[in-house]
C-alpha cells in the first residue's frame, strides 16, 4: 500500500497565468500568493503535503535517502512551474546564455578575440581569469569549432518574482544524474499528481542528449562512449552510467570489459580479455570527470593537477593554522610553506617541477601517484581531441567561464554576440578591486558597514565554498572575511543580498541543465532543484543540510479543457 496515497484528488483547471506577479514580504513564496491563497499549479501537491503527518514526512525523507543510495534526501514537497512560465522565460533565457557562452569560447579559442577589440571584456581581464583557472597553457591548442560542454546555471527567484542567474556552471556539473530519479521517486510516491495533470518527463532529455552524442560520434566515424574513473564523489556517477548505458552509449571504466586505447589512427575500444584486438572505433567520448583527473598524460592537464594539489595543500595548512590546537612553531612552519607555494602559484608561468618537488617533500606524493594510476586508461585522449581524431562533450580550456568575475560580463556577451537583451539577468554585482587589482576602499567600507545587505564570494569558489551571506555571517567571521578581502581584493566580488524564494520552510534554487554542442544547445524540460532550511547558512548547498527538490513542469489538467501546451 502506498503510504502517501491519502485521498482522492480533484483535477485542477487549466493553468494559463504567470507566477511572476505576486510576492509576499521580503521573499517570493512559491506556494502562496500575496493573499495567502495556494497558487493554482500547487493545488494537488499542497493538498497531499498538508495532510502528511510529521512521521510520514520523515518516512518519505528516509525512503528517498535510500533511493539516492545515501547521497541526499528528497523533499516531499515538489516545486511546480507552469509550462507558460518555463517556456517564456527560464528555458529561452538559459538557451540564450548558453549560446552566448559558446560564441564567446569559439571566438576566444579561434584566436580572433573580437570581444576584446569591441571593448566587451578587456584582454587583461580574460587573461587574469584564465590564469586563475590555470588554463592559460591551452592557448592555441583547442579546435574552436568543436566546443562542447554541459552547462547548468544556478537560478533563483528574487523577492519581486523575477528570475536571476546567480552562477554559471560549465563542464563537470552536479544534478545530471539526479533529475530522473528525483522525478521518478516523487511520482511513484504520489501517483495522484501524474493522474491530475500533465508533467514533462525527464527521460526525453536523456534520450535527446544520447542521440546528439551518437550523431557527433558518427561524424568522426565511430561510436559514442562514456568514460569515468574512480574515485567517485557519490553515487550520482553510477546513476549517470546507467542512464546512458540504457540509451546505447558504451561505458568504459577501469573495471569494465571494454577499454579505451588511443592510437595514431584514433581512439578504439578493445576487450580486455583480448587486449591485442581492437574493435569499434570511438568517435565521441562523454567525460564524467575533470580533465586533469581523467587524462594526466597531456602536459596541460598534468600542470592543472599539480596546481590543484598545491592549492589543496595550501588550504589544508591554512585551516590547520586557524586551529587553536596548532603549536606556534607548527604555525610558523606552515606559514613559510604556504608562502613558498603561493609564490609559485602566482607566477604567470607555473614551475610544475618545483611544485611537484614541494608536494613530494611534504609527503603528499601519493596524491600524484594515485592520479597517474587512475588516468592510465585514457592516455593520449586529450591530444587525440586536439588532433581532431575524436570528439569530446567537455572541451578542455572552458572551465574559466564559470569564474564569478567572468559572470559580470555575460549579459554584455549576449548583447554582443546575439544582438539581444538578456532574458534572465544577473544579480547586481561589483568587484572589490578595479581592473588593475587596486582595492576599492569606498566599496569595502560600504559593504562591511552594512554587511547584512550583501553576499561576498571568492571568484573561483565552487559548491558553496568561500561564499558568505551577509545576514548569516557571525561577528567572529566578519573580521576574517574582511582580512581575506584585504589580502587579495581581486579574488572577491560582492552582490546585493537577494532573499531566495521559499518552498514551505526551504529556500530554493533551480539548475537548468543544458547540453551545449558545437552548433546549438539543448535545454532540459525537467530542471533540477535544491532546497535548504530558511534558518540555515543562506547557501543552497546539498552538503550543508540541503535536500534535492523535484521540479515539475505543469502543462495543465488532463481532459478538463483545451490545453494550449500539448505538443
Amino acid at each position: 500500500m502506498n503510504l502517501f496515497k491519502l485521498f482522492p484528488i480533484a483535477l485542477a483547471s487549466c493553468i494559463t497565468f504567470s507566477a511572476l506577479a505576486q510576492s509576499q514580504g521580503d521573499y517570493f513564496d512559491e506556494i502562496f500568493d500575496a493573499k495567502g491563497k495556494v497558487r493554482p499549479q500547487y493545488t494537488e501537491a499542497y493538498q497531499i503535503y498538508s495532510r502528511m503527518s510529521e512521521d510520514q514526512k520523515g518516512s518519505f525523507l528516509n525512503e528517498s535517502r535510500k533511493a539516492f543510495m545515501g547521497d541526499n534526501a528528497l523533499d516531499p514537497m515538489p516545486r511546480i512551474l507552469t509550462a507558460e512560465e518555463y517556456d517564456s522565460t527560464l528555458k529561452p533565457g538559459v538557451q540564450q546564455r548558453a549560446d552566448a557562452l559558446r560564441a564567446f569560447l569559439q571566438d576566444h579559442h579561434s584566436g580572433r578575440r573580437s570581444y576584446s577589440g569591441a571593448g566587451i571584456i578587456p584582454r587583461e581581464v580574460v587573461d587574469r581569469i584564465i590564469q586563475r583557472s590555470n588554463e592559460q597553457s591551452y592557448k592555441g591548442l583547442i579546435p574552436a569549432d568543436q566546443i562542447a560542454f554541459m552547462y547548468g546555471p544556478d537560478i533563483i527567484r528574487d523577492r519581486r518574482g523575477q528570475w536571476r542567474v546567480i552562477e554559471d556552471n560549465p563542464g563537470f556539473i552536479g544534478g545530471l544524474g539526479d533529475m530522473k530519479l528525483a522525478q521518478d521517486h516523487l511520482l511513484e510516491q504520489f501517483p495522484e499528481l501524474k493522474d491530475a495533470f500533465r508533467v514533462r518527463m525527464a527521460d526525453e532529455f536523456y534520450d535527446q542528449v544520447a542521440q546528439r552524442f551518437k550523431a557527433r560520434a558518427a561524424e568522426f566515424g565511430g561510436v559514442a562512449v562514456l568514460y569515468m574513473t574512480p574515485p567517485y564523489a557519490d553515487n550520482e556517477d553510477r546513476r549517470i552510467r546507467k542512464l546512458f548505458a540504457d540509451r546505447g552509449i558504451a561505458i568504459v571504466t577501469p573495471n569494465s570489459i571494454q577499454q579505451l586505447r588511443v592510437t595514431p589512427q584514433g581512439v578504439y575500444l578493445y576487450d580486455k580479455t583480448q587486449p591485442e584486438k581492437l574493435s569499434n572505433k570511438v568517435g565521441y567520448v562523454v567525460l564524467n570527470g575533470e580533465h586533469y583527473w581523467l587524462d594526466m598524460s597531456h602536459p596541460v592537464n598534468y600542470e592543472r593537477w599539480i596546481v590543484k594539489a598545491a592549492e589543496n595543500i595550501v588550504e589544508n595548512l591554512q585551516e590547520e593554522n586557524r586551529s587553536q590546537r596548532t603549536a606556534q612553531s607548527k604555525k610558523e612552519f606552515n606559514a613559510g610553506t604556504i608562502k613558498a607555494f603561493q609564490e609559485d602559484l602566482n607566477q604567470k608561468k607555473i614551475n610544475v617541477e618545483n611544485l611537484e618537488f614541494m608536494i613530494q617533500t611534504l609527503g603528499y606524493g601519493h596524491w600524484i601517484n594515485e592520479g597517474k594510476r587512475a588516468s592510465q586508461q585514457a592516455r593520449g585522449l586529450t591530444q587525440a581531441f586536439m588532433d581532431r581524431k575524436v570528439g569530446l562533450n567537455y572541451t578542455p580550456g572552458i572551465d574559466f567561464i564559470g569564474d564569478k568575475e567572468f559572470y559580470l560580463y555575460v549579459e554584455d556577451l549576449i548583447r554582443f554576440y546575439l544582438k539581444e537583451e538578456p532574458i534572465i539577468k544577473n544579480i547586481p554585482t561589483a568587484r572589490f578591486a578595479n581592473r588593475d587589482g587596486v582595492l576599492n576602499e569606498v566599496l569595502l567600507k560600504r559593504v562591511f558597514d552594512n554587511l547584512e545587505r550583501y553576499v561576498i564570494k571568492k571568484v573561483d569558489g565552487r559548491g558553496g565554498d568561500a561564499v558568505w551571506v551577509g545576514p548569516k555571517i557571525t561577528k567572529e567571521e566578519t573580521q576574517k572575511v574582511r582580512e581575506r578581502v584585504l589580502s587579495n581584493p581581486s579574488e572577491y566580488i560582492v552582490q546585493e543580498f537577494t532573499p531566495l524564494s521559499r518552498l514551505n520552510d526551504n529556500i530554493v534554487d533551480v539548475r537548468v541543465i543544458t547540453e551545449v554542442g558545437p552548433k546549438d544547445s539543448f535545454v532540459t524540460d525537467t530542471p533540477w532543484g535544491r532546497g535548504l532550511p530558511k534558518d540555515g547558512n543562506g547557501k543552497v548547498n546539498l552538503s550543508d543540510k540541503g535536500r534535492e527538490v523535484t521540479v515539475l513542469i505543469h502543462e495543465g489538467a488532463w481532459g478538463m479543457c483545451k490545453n494550449t501546451y500539448l505538443r
